[in-house]
């Protein structure tokens, strides 16, 4: 198949251009100010639905094709958007926001039929970064006016394209000044007084928002503009077999002598009597440069893959160096579960058992596209995609929670750790107020009044913050509170 070039040819302005322009416009404002002043929770749902309605009323209003594939990537899109609404699901990292925003840039390109290919595969990051490169391309910003050019569309471009540069200069130049004098800090301090923070607050953000709201509208509008490119895979690059060879030799020598190590130094361990804490360092130790080893091994294999002939030999060494990783993955695994059966949860924790087993589930897949002929790459993505959804509609907070006081009330653990109460938040509200009601602890329930009482306030005095559990939890403290305060 031949490679089809990008279509380059001169663009116009339309009156859909103009609306797109508008909304989007108001939606980095919006945008900008979920980012700088609150969490968003409701208010990200409603930002989300009103942006893909945007893209999607564009794309009909330019006579695009839309395909169920098209609803389908937009439905995950609002699907995880949904659940800002329900949980707060900080147990994630902000990982969420990362995969909310992905999953709808990648949906803009499919819907604007943008990619290499038809389908999802080993071309998306590629067609990441061309939908990046194109939302750069700030001079096809060309005006149609009475169905002429409008001569002055060279100026306008120039200017966004000021913009883009100017600000975020201006504000890292403003924010150092502000740090180099005192005497410069004060009367800016002073002006500020003067209009009134939320005044100066709302000013500071829409300046901000101007480059995101015309990065945001190129992106959406330039990648319309464009076809992908058709790729013939089997003019791929191909490297030598006896390279890979080499290299998938070494590494399975290598992974068979640790076996063999890490399986004797196991009996000697077992040997002997232990207590919790030393049991627990056995398994912590070396965990995350198995880890590390983990990740390298997929990227070789990934490579092997891609780049390699796929003789016999090479689909077997893979076949075994695959098979390796997955015992590799279950005893990071499995010193990982040790861990958490002393100590409990941390957020960091959970997120690396989650991504264990997702990893477990994509490197099945590819040793499966080794013999076979599947797209690996989407199955892989839909794994990871499918479950990480799941999570955030499982109140998570909570069942970490609950994990942690049964190793209290066990006895496994002397106490409650408090600092991963309070990273939940209000997803583990009831099991704390459950926890109080049964505690004898006086130090212990002190702990959890205070934890309580603080999240009851930022939940009273931040209305921009709310979600269905939150206002749960602000229900279930105030009346918890309100019986404390009777007694």
């Amino acid at each position: 198949m031949e490679q089809v070039k990008e279509d380059n040819k001169q663009v116009v302005w339309s009156k859909q251009d103009a609306f797109l322009l508008g909304g989007v416009t108001i939606l980095g404002y919006t945008l900008m100010r979920l980012i700088t002043t609150t969490k968003g929770y409701f208010l990200v749902t409603l930002f989300t639905v009103a942006l893909c309605l945007s893209v999607y009323f564009y794309a009909k209003s330019k006579k695009k094709i839309l395909k169920k594939s098209h609803k389908i990537y937009m439905v995950y899109t609002l699907l995880l958007s949904l659940s800002f609404s329900i949980f707060e699901n900080s147990v994630f990292y902000g990982t969420i926001h990362i995969v909310l925003a992905l999953s709808f840039a990648y949906w803009v390109l499919v819907i604007m039929d943008a990619r290499k290919s038809d389908e999802l595969d080993e071309h998306i990051i590629g067609d990441f970064l061309s939908g990046i490169r194109r939302a750069m391309q700030v001079s096809e910003l060309k005006i149609q006016v009475d169905g002429k050019l409008d001569p002055k569309s060279g100026k306008l471009k120039q200017i966004f394209m000021a913009l883009i540069i100017g600000i975020p200069l201006l504000l890292i130049v403003f924010a150092l000044l502000l740090a180099s004098d005192d005497g410069f800090r004060m009367v800016v301090e002073d002006l500020v007084n003067a209009i009134q923070l939320d005044l100066a607050t709302r000013i500071f953000t829409f300046i901000i928002s101007i480059p995101v709201s015309i990065v945001l509208f190129t992106y959406i509008r330039n990648n319309y503009q464009h076809t992908g490119k058709q790729y013939d895979l089997s003019k791929k690059k191909k490297v030598s077999s006896l390279v890979f060879t080499i290299i998938l030799g070494m590494l399975i020598l290598v992974y068979l002598l640790f076996f063999m190590g890490a399986f004797i130094g196991y009996m000697r361990f077992n040997a002997g009597s232990h207590s919790a804490y030393e049991l627990s360092q056995f398994a912590r130790n070396g965990f995350f440069p198995l880890l590390v080893v983990v990740l390298i091994n997929l990227t070789v294999f990934i490579s092997v893959k891609w780049l390699s002939e796929n003789t016999i030999r090479e689909k077997l060494m893979l076949t075994v160096l695959g098979s390796e990783t997955l015992v590799l993955v279950v005893l990071a695994f499995a010193k990982l579960y040790l861990y958490i059966n002393s100590y409990g949860y941390t957020l960091l924790r959970f997120n690396v058992a989650w991504f264990l087993v997702v990893l477990f589930l994509c490197i099945s897949i590819f040793m499966v596209g080794v013999w076979m002929k599947v797209n690996y790459v989407r199955i892989s993505i839909a794994t990871f995609a499918c479950i990480f959804l799941s999570l955030q509609f499982i109140n998570v907070g909570k069942y970490m929670i609950n994990y942690n006081i049964g190793l209290y009330q066990d006895g496994t653990r002397s106490y409650l750790d408090m600092s991963v109460v309070y990273a939940v938040g209000a997803d583990g509200v009831d099991s704390i107020v459950e926890l109080y009601e049964k505690e004898e602890n006086i130090y212990t329930r002190s702990e959890l009044v205070y934890f309580l009482s603080d999240l009851s306030q930022s939940t009273s005095h931040d209305n921009w913050s709310l979600n269905m559990q939150r206002i749960h939890a602000s229900s279930t403290i105030d009346s918890v509170l309100d019986e404390i305060s009777f007694y």
